[in-house]
């Protein structure tokens, strides 16, 4: 099982000895190491037809620098090519079950340990998800999870994507910059837009009783990144107003069928539940139980503070989908 080098250990070790470091464990640390060498390998692959994009909360974080929290997982899209889409449905299928197994191979190739059993592929493996375990030399983390989740999606950024430099958080505090890497990154204003439309979405069907699965209790890390984005770069905002209605679209498309509320209206389910969440003890108490031990920066902001902000952008973006013609995007690259 993969487990950290010494000399590894030793800048931890005196990282957590020696620095002001806020919030920041050992267990943190270690997490990361082992999380940024999978996110290493999996954009060293040279794939026929498609290429990865690294999107989500963790993209906030280790790509653009604008999140201080440690993320439960990494999320990537999968960008598909031209001649890609244009296979059939059965040919698709069979092309993402390929691709399934060699995110597989690469992980278990650098030690990480898979459990099967969490194994999860949706909607013919345009999603899929994989939990992968390591070698832990420090205690465990509250409010972490012991392991790596990684989860993929064949979905086309609306933006364009931006090529970032990642590296470990260890790195970046002992001030080292020679162990990067480039990677392909969904642009912040989509990731930001993305989250907003995923908690409401989310929490307007479990209140419906129509979520196939149990809660997220973590899902609160929406409401704090898309609070500290906008405080750290708040000229996105533009750009997700651009982007928000053919997110919804998409959104509308894929769980419509799941969700039948959302896929004939979608505006009045989606500020429903911006509401209802706002005023929700239980929302509340998630943030401040599950969110906050995992922010290691300064900027710590409360559930009301981080609320407030998240609601100002929602109600922005949830405005564009009574415009007309505010769907129009950049394309992807």
């Amino acid at each position: 099982m993969r487990a950290l080098r010494p000399e590894r250990l030793e800048l931890i070790d005196a990282l957590v000895a020696e620095t002001e470091i806020g919030g920041i464990t050992a267990g943190l640390l270690e997490k990361d190491e082992h999380l940024t060498d999978a996110l290493q390998a999996l954009f060293a692959l040279r794939l026929d037809g498609m290429h990865l994009a690294f999107c989500g909360g963790t993209s906030l974080s280790k790509a653009h620098g604008l999140i201080e929290r440690m993320s439960e997982d990494a999320d990537l899209k999968i960008l598909l090519a031209a001649q890609t889409q244009r296979l059939s449905r059965t040919q698709l299928r069979k092309r993402l079950s390929e691709l399934k197994t060699v995110v597989s191979a690469t992980l278990a190739g650098i030690g990480l340990v898979e459990d099967r059993s969490q194994a999860r592929a949706l909607n013919e493996n345009h999603y899929f998800c994989s939990e992968w375990a390591y070698a832990r030399h420090y205690g465990s983390v509250a409010g972490l999870r012991p392991h790596l989740q990684i989860e993929l999606t064949a979905r086309t950024p609306v933006l364009r994507t931006e090529l970032c430099q990642i590296g470990s958080l260890a790195d970046q505090l002992a001030g080292r910059q020679d162990n990067t890497f480039a990677a392909p990154t969904v642009a912040v204003a989509e990731t930001v837009a993305e989250k907003v439309l995923s908690f409401l979405r989310r929490y307007a069907q479990h209140r419906a009783g129509l979520l196939l699965h149990d809660w997220d209790t973590a899902l609160v890390r929406h409401i704090y990144d898309v609070h500290c984005a906008q405080v750290r770069h708040p000229d996105i905002v533009a750009a997700a107003l651009r982007a928000f209605p053919a997110l919804v679209t998409g959104e509308q498309k894929e769980f419509g069928s799941q969700f039948p509320d959302l896929a004939a209206a979608a505006l009045p389910v989606l500020t429903g539940a911006l509401r209802q969440a706002g005023a929700s003890a239980k929302i509340q108490a998630e943030y401040t139980q599950n969110l906050l031990p995992l922010i290691y920066g300064r900027l710590r902001p409360d559930f009301f503070q981080a609320f407030a902000g998240f609601e100002r952008l929602a109600l922005a973006l949830l405005a564009t989908l009574e415009k007309p013609g505010q769907g129009e995007t950049d394309a992807a690259l």
